[in-house]
């Protein structure tokens, strides 16, 4: 058995999604196990080059966070057997269950990896931010910024100093929606994904100024042109590890 911490996601239609992390940290790599709660969990390795600043711990912290902004509930540290579907609370069978998720509107997630020299990643993600915050005011929108922000205090401002985390999909957030999708495009490091675990685009409930969405990147791409070029039919493992 392994000390894993669990989280664990409940679907609107009875059945619940889990998601756990080792307890003791590897130093080569994170390991994450996730799947249909009350199902063998799938096993995903990401090894420690991959991981944020090529440390696992940091990509642990980071995916944590991802975890509970999409509605997880923290349930604690368990034993997981070898069988990885047995589930036993530290606390014991009778420790009381987690109280539901709240639902809450759609969302966007977004995630920045990087990897590389740290002053190097500094000056990439801010210059890509300060692209990225000049094609949203073209389109008409007002970002929450401080007075004279340049491209490092830009990212500061929107990213919070995280390496994740997420937008709803209401009107009023357009401006942060457009700053996300944008900066995806011109900074590969940073990945915007929807409720479906893919890559995101701009989102059909919300409108946008004429223009906008092609100055932007955003255009909406033509869904029978995808499907018959066969994209479309693949899975992205970011979401569900």
């Amino acid at each position: 058995m392994i000390a894993v911490r669990l989280f664990r996601h409940q679907n609107p239609d009875g059945t619940a999604k889990d998601w756990a992390v080792p307890v003791a940290p590897d130093p080569e790599g994170l390991d994450v196990y996730f799947g249909r709660a009350g199902k063998p969990l799938r096993l995903a390795r990401t090894p420690r080059g991959k991981c944020a600043g090529g440390d696992p711990v940091r990509e642990r912290d980071a995916r944590v966070h991802e975890k509970l902004v999409k509605g997880y509930r923290d349930l604690g540290q368990h034993a997981l057997a070898d069988d990885r579907r047995t589930l036993v609370p530290e606390a014991g069978p009778d420790a009381p269950p987690a109280p539901p998720a709240t639902a809450g509107p759609p969302c966007l997630y977004w995630r920045w990896k990087p990897a590389g020299g740290a002053a190097a990643l500094a000056a990439a993600i801010g210059a890509a931010a300060a692209e990225a915050a000049a094609k949203v005011a073209a389109a008409g929108w007002r970002l929450d910024l401080p007075p004279g922000a340049d491209g490092p205090a830009t990212w500061a401002a929107l990213a919070g100093g995280l390496l994740g985390g997420t937008v709803p999909i209401r009107p009023g957030a357009e401006p942060p929606i457009a700053f996300w999708l944008a900066l995806a495009r011109a900074c590969p490091e940073v990945s915007v994904y929807g409720e479906d675990g893919r890559p995101a685009g701009w989102p059909e409930a919300l409108a946008a100024p004429p223009g906008a969405l092609e100055g932007l990147g955003l255009k909406a791409r033509d869904l029978n042109a995808l499907l018959a070029a066969g994209g479309g039919d693949g899975e992205d493992g970011w979401y569900f590890s």
